[in-house]
């Protein structure tokens, strides 16, 4: 799944929703908030959200493979806490780039 890190993406993302959420007839007159919420929609960066807390939720309970191999550590207070770790310092920059805007980082 494709989740970025930059404002600019997301926000061009949802500029594209709200565009063609503008075309549909019946709720144009709505703000677009209001247009998502008659079409039964979330937001993209909602959605991407969500679907970070599900998968987090399917690897912790082993649903699905743990491919960037996250730990969970439990509390009886806060429940559940996912420690990603730390790449190796000695990787190219365009690596490290890619880490810091994967999955493991972002959720």
């Amino acid at each position: 799944l494709w989740n970025t890190s930059k404002q600019a993406d997301i926000q061009m993302l949802e500029g594209v929703q709200r565009t063609f959420t503008a075309k549909i007839e019946g709720v144009r007159h709505l703000n677009y908030w209001r247009r998502l919420e008659a079409l039964g929609l979330m937001s993209l960066q909602r959605r991407r959200e969500r679907y970070i807390i599900v998968h987090m939720w399917k690897v912790l309970h082993g649903r699905c493979s743990n491919d960037v191999n996250i730990k969970f550590s439990a509390t009886s207070r806060r429940g559940h806490r996912a420690v990603v770790a730390i790449p190796v310092k000695t990787c190219s920059g365009h690596n490290q780039t890619l880490y810091d805007s994967s999955f493991a980082v972002m959720g």
